[in-house]
């Protein structure tokens, strides 16, 4: 383990302001006095100082079986930094992934070799990441005034708003500029094919494209565009009357209007729809199919069959019942929104989850890495539990396991949550990692397990504790580290204080 790797200057920091108290036990021996300083050797390998029952959190982490480590400070819920890296790399910053929270979820902060990207919302935003060319391109804004590009020339932009700018790969443009906005705007689609101008957009403007593809609009009164041989549509006085045909290019075109709210039609071959009152109450089939379905009143009832033979039906009559059905997707409700019943089944994942909002949540699912839906291969399963506000529990498809009381939000996990509140919340937490090393603790760090395949720890602040280890050997500490004694092959050993104790051995060498 490369030890430069872990906050060096904040661990002596902590062995001093120790060291006042007491010289006779300093790190890498545990000390354990929550809620108002520990310092744990953690399962895996790793190392934990905690102070003010976790506001406090520094912490070295190494993952063995992946050869990973990591390092994080925090003070909950303010400030919460973390670096991660692989250990075998050759060069340090080769594989280094950087995490940053600040006033979580204000601002959230992630980088690594390949992008990165960052937030205070809702006032600033940034992003990295590498184009289809290879070429690193950044993305900024600062909300609502200025927004900017750099990177490739395709890339680069710039924008003052409402004076004056040029933004790229905006929405579905490729490119839009405004002066004044919104007193004049431009937009550029399809690499210079589509191409429009506005004055007072989106109210008034004109726009061309290929093939004498043209629109123009003086909104609300009226409005018209159309590409000859694919579609013809139109508006006056919006949104009271449309009228549109699409498709003219295709063997199925559809010609469709609607006098809002009160009458529409939609014809396309030999499927059919008609509203009366949009969006309440309306009706569709198709002479070819079978298909047909009911809407009214909407939504609280609606009826949906399908015809040749194709697994598809939808019933609805809220808030009482609901039923949806597909070749991949099976879903039932009951009592909407409370009650709801999933299966999902496709080519990546399997799931079957229920919910009983928003007390109770159980999801389990296989992901597949090949193969399909009817013949798959080397599934991976993956749990979640949550009994709200009580208790939250995730297995995740890599084998890691997390449980933990209380389960402040009623959602079965919310990434960044957690990571940052937790010493307000936590009762008690338990993870599980796939080399079956164990940590957990209860109630600001009052009590507190480690096991992995070197040692298995227990211990409470001033009462004591237990280490026991791989080589059959057994060590107790009780009142603050004054009592102390070893079990092994050659009997029991009395041993030194360890002031403010346990000062379990160095379990990474069992010294």
């Amino acid at each position: 383990m490369n030890s430069t790797f872990q906050p060096q200057s904040l661990r002596v920091a902590a062995g001093c302001g120790i060291a006042i108290l007491t010289a006779c036990a300093l790190p890498p021996r545990d000390i354990h006095l929550a809620p108002i300083y520990s310092f744990h050797q953690t399962a895996g390998g790793g190392t934990a100082h905690e102070a003010l029952g976790g506001i406090i959190d520094v912490r070295h982490e190494a993952n063995r079986s992946e050869d990973t480590e990591a390092a994080e400070f925090a003070l909950h819920p303010l400030f919460r930094h973390r670096l991660e890296r692989n250990r075998d790399k050759a060069i340090p910053d080769d594989g280094l992934l950087t995490e940053t929270d600040v006033l979580w979820p204000l601002g959230h902060f992630r980088s690594d070799t390949e992008e990165g990207y960052g937030r205070f919302f809702p006032f600033w935003w940034w992003q990295r990441h590498t184009n289809e060319n290879g070429e690193s391109e950044v993305d900024w804004s600062v909300f609502p005034l200025l927004f900017a590009g750099s990177g490739s020339e395709k890339n680069s932009y710039f924008a003052f708003f409402p004076f004056y700018g040029k933004l790229k790969d905006f929405f579905t443009y490729d490119e839009i500029t405004f002066i004044l906005f919104p007193i004049y705007g431009s937009t550029v689609k399809k690499d210079g094919e589509q191409r429009s101008w506005g004055i007072l957009p989106p109210f008034t403007g004109f726009g061309s494209g290929p093939d004498g593809a043209s629109w123009w609009r003086a909104w609300p009164f009226f409005g018209h565009s159309s590409y000859p041989g694919h579609y013809d549509r139109s508006f006056v006085m919006w949104p009271f009357w449309h009228s549109e045909s699409n498709g003219l290019d295709t063997g199925s075109p559809s010609r469709e209007w609607l006098f809002w709210p009160f009458y529409g039609e939609v014809d396309q071959g030999g499927a059919h729809s008609r509203s009366i009152l949009w969006p309440f109450f309306g009706w569709n089939w198709n002479d070819e199919t079978g298909y047909s379905g009911y809407d009214g009143p909407w939504p609280f009832v609606k009826s949906v069959r399908n015809g040749s033979g194709h697994p598809f039906s939808e019933t609805r009559a809220l808030p009482f019942y609901a039923h949806y059905h597909s070749q991949e997707i099976d879903s039932t409700n009951y009592l909407w929104p409370i009650v709801w019943i999933r299966s999902e089944n496709s080519p990546g994942f399997e799931r079957d989850s229920a919910y009983v909002v928003p007390f109770y949540y159980h999801s389990k699912t296989k992901k597949r890495a090949g193969g399909t839906a009817s013949a798959p291969s080397s599934e991976v399963e993956g749990s979640s539990t949550l009994i709200w506000p009580f208790y939250r529990y995730e297995k995740e498809a890599g084998g890691r396991e997390h449980a933990e009381a209380l389960a402040p939000l009623p959602y079965p996990k919310v990434p960044g949550f957690r990571e940052n509140w937790w010493p307000f919340f936590s009762l008690f937490s338990r993870d599980e990692r796939p080399d079956g090393s164990v940590t957990a603790r209860a109630l600001l760090d009052l009590y507190r397990y480690e096991s992995d395949d070197r040692s298995t720890r227990w211990s409470f602040p001033v009462l004591g504790g237990r280490a026991s280890y791989a080589n059959g050997d057994s060590e107790w500490s009780l009142l603050l580290g004054l009592f102390r004694w070893r079990n092994d092959t050659h009997g029991t050993q009395w041993l030194l204080p360890a002031i403010p104790g346990p000062g379990f051995s160095n379990v990474m060498t069992n010294e």
